[in-house]
């Protein structure tokens, strides 16, 4: 007749432990590595969403906007801000060849939506325009903050109000694992997200 109250031996019930402990220590730091990947592709996603907003809210509003990007706090800030138009306001210290006061600040900064954050372990190095350059390699940031503007028609121009001469605005997202996004605004106002493929050395669009 068979015992049916028999239980496992200790020896089993150690093999057993020690097999999940295995397991465990293979899977956890791929699922902390993963969601931390998963918190980077969030937040270049978040930049993008928001650079769509900038750009649509100066075309439906008829009036500059810009996107401030602040590298310099802990975690890493973004902002929308809407520009004076044609307004008397004070000039930009940030822009000190600007001659075109529609893109001067008010003197009351007007941020609408608030101010956005990445995820604490999330920097980005941002690239002013015409002065992007390809990742991986030594990526030349502005002075921080970085600020992205669009004019009426929502394409991405120079802090005067002038085209970009040579290519757009690239935001590079970077996590502690160094895996890398970018957040591309072409000069025609296409606002597309990537991340690099370390395997196989290319970006890959998302």
């Amino acid at each position: 007749m068979v015992d049916r109250d028999q239980g496992f031996t200790i020896s089993e019930l150690l093999i057993a432990i020690l097999i999940m402990g295995i397991v465990a220590a293979f899977a956890i730091p791929q699922a902390y590595s993963a969601l931390k990947a998963y918190r980077l592709h969030a937040d270049a996603a978040s930049i993008a969403g928001q650079l769509n907003v900038t750009r649509f809210r100066a075309t439906s509003q008829f009036a500059p906007y810009r996107l401030n990007l602040i590298s310099t706090t802990t975690p890493s800030t973004f902002t929308m801000e809407r520009l004076n138009g044609n307004a008397t306001s004070n000039n930009d210290s940030n822009c000190s060849s600007s001659t075109n006061s529609a893109y001067f600040p008010y003197s009351t900064a007007s941020i609408e939506g608030g101010t956005q954050y990445l995820s604490s372990e999330d920097t980005f190095t941002t690239t002013n325009p015409g002065g992007s350059s390809n990742y991986p390699g030594t990526v030349t940031g502005g002075t921080p903050p970085t600020k992205v503007y669009f004019n009426t028609r929502g394409m991405p121009v120079n802090c005067d109000g002038t085209p970009i001469a040579n290519g757009g605005v690239v935001v590079y997202v970077k996590n502690r694992d160094n895996l890398t996004d970018a957040v591309v605004v072409s000069v025609g106002g296409r606002i597309a997200q990537y991340q690099w493929s370390s395997t196989q050395n290319k970006w890959i669009s998302r």
